[in-house]
């Protein structure tokens, strides 16, 4: 009877272990198939280096969606977690003192730039300065001029 029971349960060990084996290799399948994480600092840094003057997170990421066509999505909470990761991101290259993190009036967020860019005062080097105003307020694909109000509309509103 014991001899019975012995026998049976080694057959069931075999039978089980033969299932894992094949979950196993399941699982190796499965894993082979998995999209490789973003590596949001590397990217991140290569869209500063391209433009090579600070840019707000949300530029950064747009950087990186022109790049890698996966992380463009119109999902809106997807897209605001992939926002956040890249913020987090860019917070820790300025705790590692790679990136420095600066504001500017009238622009909601921060923008980053590499510690080389800026002088010992914290202050934009004249150069970068230049090519920032330059990409803010001059290019013809700045925010501000596709927004330009065309001056010679005529407003005709009454007023009570």
């Amino acid at each position: 009877m014991i001899f019975a029971q012995i026998r049976d349960l080694k057959q069931r060990k075999a039978e089980l272990l033969s299932a894992a084996a094949s979950l196993d290799d399941a699982i190796k399948a499965l894993e082979g198939n998995q999209e490789k994480p973003i590596d949001w600092k590397n990217s991140a840094l290569d869209c500063l280096k391209i433009h090579v003057h600070p840019l707000r997170t949300i530029d950064i990421f747009n950087c990186m969606c022109e790049k890698d066509k996966k992380l463009n999505i119109t999902e809106p909470i997807k897209r605001r977690n992939y926002i956040n990761a890249l913020s987090i991101a860019l917070n820790a290259q300025c705790d590692n003192g790679l990136l420095y993190r600066m504001s500017l009036p009238g622009f909601k967020g921060f923008f980053y730039g590499f510690k080389t860019w800026f002088t010992n005062k914290n202050e934009l080097k004249e150069e970068v300065e230049r090519a920032l105003k330059y990409n803010l307020w001059e290019n013809q694909k700045s925010v501000f001029q596709l927004t330009k109000i065309d001056k010679s509309f005529n407003d005709n509103r009454i007023e009570i």
